[in-house]
């Protein structure tokens, strides 16, 4: 159990039939996003069952609150500004375009 350090919370591998998913972000205080897995049953052009997966990134909070105090200390910016206080209450949750998992050996 360990996060890739850089990941955005998960891996597309083995010609895009695998995903590998780390969910816990921040863990053990390393900073690192998790993600989840978004999956939908659809259609393909052809009329067959086509499995969509999708990534979703939960960014880390620790992450989050580095970026913030470097942009209030570039801009001059106390660190207790209301905009800090506010971030470092939030999760932030990112959409990312689909992995493009669908058929085997299709992108």
């Amino acid at each position: 159990h360990q996060s890739k350090r850089g990941s955005r919370g998960f891996d597309v591998m083995h010609e895009n039939m695998l995903v590998r998913v780390f969910s816990a972000r921040d863990y053990e205080g390393h900073g690192n996003d998790g993600a989840v897995l978004q999956v939908n049953l659809e259609e393909s052009e052809e009329g067959a069952p086509l499995l969509v997966v999708r990534p979703q990134v939960v960014r880390s909070v620790t992450k989050a609150r580095n970026e913030e105090e470097r942009r209030a200390k570039e801009e001059g910016r106390s660190l207790t500004s209301p905009r800090v206080k506010k971030n470092r209450r939030a999760s932030v949750v990112a959409g990312v375009p689909s992995a493009g998992l669908g058929r085997r050996g299709e992108p």
